[in-house]
């Protein structure tokens, strides 16, 4: 044994081969590249017709009641925020029960159920096969002489999972992305056919062979028998594979409407996601951060045939090894490409761009690339390739100035209860008219949901910047604690881009731009001041921020005036370079700010995180 792992109670132990082998004794260690291997204690799998049987007898058990044989076929939100469900029986009967909440667990047909209620699943129906073998001796042997089965073996070379099958061996392949198929391509507009309940498509044991292959040299006792079954089953799979569990993004057209679906892995998850929903349905909060399965981390860009595009390169990838900074490719930029302009300025300079929440932006720049779609897609554990491109970024920009685009998430929150409802919302005091306030959204247990800049436009507006992965996240958060009346939320996200002109030059190229340079000084324009200013003829709002802890602004254009701004920004000194988000985080972290999503998240308190709740410089 080499080390012992535990996080939350779970057991992890990595072993040399000798080790390895005492724990499944049919692994074959010669020739196969096997060096050791990572035992969890207390793991296994279970039966999941059992599993739900007692889910059932338990649900009953506290007054609840199953009606099998019955097929939602209308949701309608009533004035006082429930649904009435519409359900049919077999015998074609019909029914209307009226609902606090609705928890879409439909599985291979959740996408026509959220359609119901103008909610998006975004998820398609792949096919997942897997082969079980004739009784091997050996398999038996072990069962009688220890009483329980073999632990579940996991190779990540051969992209497959094998357990005990009866007396024989069960193989899980993951096909690669050239050999898996998806369902019939209509049924991503139809939705599968209700009537599949029990369907299954054809087995391919061709497109399995690879992974047959390896499991053989692993498991020499696989090829001495034959194959008994292979089931090719459909399965409902989002573009990541990481589920869809949380409240609808649509939350100002379907409150109280939940998403339990997609469920890559199914049974295994069953018992953590729904008391994870339960404790978020009854305490008005997630228990703790699980933004990778939440679906608001999917936009209206995550459509059926990106998804289709996207699944097949993680299914292909489920078992692969994913690096730091790893920039998948497959399905971008998104069509149509949402900043056309400022995306084809960019890569003609060698941008290398990252996705964010639909949009392409600048990690990094690669003069070499120019006019490269994306460029490099690996990350490293090591120093990445792209190091001293990064560090030149940062040196250019701290010594004179430079240009970063980015595709912040944006909003318009107004009315007469504006104020009250933001102030509610974040800890700190609101800033006054013509200022901008760093603020967090705090949840009832004094977490943080999330970080905004708060820019006050007049006494009932605010324009509300945030994250771009956080757009809908937000959007959701402000529908679940708006009032009834009083507060208009709207999402301008796609109306306005966002330029991030930072370095000791900075305020000598605005205010030149500007024609007045005066207007830009340190004494006339203040930091967290904002105002509407024109550069080169382009009207935009100019905030005085910087994440970089340089001087710095944010320019706010419309989004079709972005690359003309940038054009003049360049035109106006040419000396200004490229940096990219790289570059951002390596002044953030030099400046010691905190970002939302890694330094701290749903799981931090704020004052533990360091949010005291001081008032803003208002």
């Amino acid at each position: 044994m080499l080390y012992n792992l535990a996080k939350r109670g779970v057991k992890c132990v990595l072993f040399e081969k000798v080790s390895l082998q005492e724990k499944h004794p049919l692994v074959n260690l010669e020739d196969t590249g096997i060096y050791g291997g990572i035992f969890t204690e207390g793991d296994g799998h279970i039966d999941p017709s059992s599993v739900t049987n007692a889910f059932a007898d338990r649900a009953k058990g506290l007054g609840g009641t199953i009606e099998q044989k019955t097929e939602v076929v209308g949701l309608k939100l009533l004035p006082s925020r429930q649904w009435e469900v519409l359900t049919r029986s077999a015998r074609g009967e019909e029914k209307r029960t009226v609902a606090d909440f609705v928890i879409n667990a439909a599985g291979l047909w959740c996408d026509k159920v959220g359609a119901m209620a103008g909610v998006r699943v975004p998820s398609v129906v792949l096919q997942h096969q897997y082969c079980i073998t004739e009784a091997i001796p050996e398999v038996k042997e072990y069962h009688d002489k220890h009483g329980h089965q073999l632990p579940v073996l996991r190779d990540l070379k051969g992209s497959f999972y094998v357990r005990d099958e009866r007396d024989g061996i069960l193989i899980g392949p993951y096909e690669y992305a050239e050999a898996m198929q998806l369902a019939p391509e209509d049924w991503r507009q139809t939705g599968m056919p209700n009537e599949y309940a029990n369907f299954l498509f054809e087995g391919d044991v061709e497109r399995l062979m690879p992974h047959l292959e390896r499991a053989m040299e692993v498991l020499p006792q696989v090829g001495e028998v034959g194959m008994k079954t292979v089931l090719n089953g459909p399965t409902m799979w989002p573009a990541d594979g990481n589920h869809l569990v949380g409240p609808a993004p649509e939350w100002d057209i379907a409150p109280n409407y939940w998403l339990a679906c997609a469920e890559s892995y199914g049974i295994a998850h069953s018992a953590g996601l729904s008391r994870y929903l339960s404790e978020w349905i009854v305490t008005g909060e997630a228990p703790y951060e699980l933004k990778e399965a939440d679906p608001a981390r999917y936009g209206a860009w995550a459509t059926k045939d990106w998804v289709a595009k996207k699944v097949r390169e993680t299914y292909g990838m489920n078992n692969h090894v994913h690096f730091p900074n790893e920039n998948l490719l497959v399905g971008r930029p998104v069509e149509p490409v949402p900043n056309q302009g400022i995306y084809e300025v960019l890569k003609s300079k060698g941008c290398q761009f990252g996705f964010h929440n639909g949009w392409e932006s600048a990690n990094y720049f690669d003069p070499a690339m120019s006019g490269e779609q994306h460029g490099n897609s690996k990350g490293s554990f090591r120093r990445p390739i792209y190091k001293d491109l990064v560090e030149k970024e940062c040196k250019e920009m701290a010594s004179f100035g430079g240009i970063c685009y980015w595709p912040f998430a944006k909003y318009h929150v107004s009315g007469p209860g504006a104020v009250d409802f933001l102030d509610r919302l974040v800890p700190n005091r609101l800033p006054n008219v013509g200022r901008c306030a760093l603020s967090y959204f705090l949840t009832p247990q004094g977490k943080i949901s999330s970080e905004v800049m708060l820019v006050r436009l007049a006494e009932d507006k605010f324009y509300v910047v945030s994250y771009p992965e956080q757009e809908l996240f937000d959007w959701r958060w402000m529908h679940m604690h708006k009032p009834s009346e009083g507060v208009e939320i709207e999402n301008v996200t796609a109306d306005f881009g966002t330029l991030m002109v930072s370095g000791p030059e900075s305020r000598r190229v605005l205010g030149e731009l500007a024609k007045d340079p005066e207007a830009w000084s340190k004494d006339n324009f203040k930091f967290y001041a904002w105002r509407q200013v024109e550069l080169a003829g382009i009207p935009c709002r100019a905030l005085r921020v910087s994440f970089t802890g340089e001087l710095g602004w944010e320019l706010h254009p419309a989004t079709a005036d972005v690359a003309p701004l940038y054009n003049a920004l360049k035109e106006a000194e040419p000396r200004l370079n490229d940096w990219g988000g790289y570059a951002m985080g390596s002044f953030r972290l030099e400046k010691g700010f905190k970002a939302f999503g890694s330094d701290m998240t749903k799981d931090h308190q704020a004052l533990e995180a360091g949010i005291s709740g001081s008032p803003s410089k208002a």
